[in-house]
């Protein structure tokens, strides 16, 4: 049974604001810590990518709550404050879902060639993608 979702009245605006600047935030670190880790994918093993990409497929998934929210507070009699505010989390909350969306290709990416991937290769296979130069050597 799916819980009935209890819209937040016009003064949870600031809360929202320092919740969705901090999940900016976070998803442009997680992005950076991917990108900084996309041409040694080998250091990362198929459980934390798996996490990665678990975990933003839902927050994908439920952006659409931030968007319905906004929607909701912007059909209300605002303040100019309030209204500004709206847009700037508008804004946010639209850069989330674009880098969430890079955080998710960069992780299906990435679990391609993870350490558990290489190490179930056997030796020849390996040896091959070597020299063909389809794998480059981890430095």
């Amino acid at each position: 049974m799916k819980k009935e979702i209890q819209w937040k009245s016009i003064q949870f605006l600031p809360t929202m604001i320092s919740l969705i600047a901090g999940d900016l935030d976070n998803v442009k670190e997680q992005y950076e810590s991917l990108l900084a880790v996309k041409d040694k994918p080998h250091v990362l093993n198929d459980h934390i990518v798996g996490r990665i990409i678990k975990l933003y497929t839902e927050k994908i998934d439920e952006h659409w709550y931030y968007e319905k929210q906004i929607q909701i507070w912007s059909e209300t009699n605002l303040t100019e404050q309030q209204k500004g505010d709206i847009e700037r989390l508008n804004s946010w909350i639209h850069k989330i879902k674009e880098i969430n969306e890079r955080v998710l290709e960069l992780a299906k990416l990435i679990s391609e060639n993870t350490i558990d991937k290489i190490l179930a290769k056997d030796d020849m296979e390996l040896a091959l993608e070597v020299l063909s130069g389809k794998r480059k050597l981890p430095l």
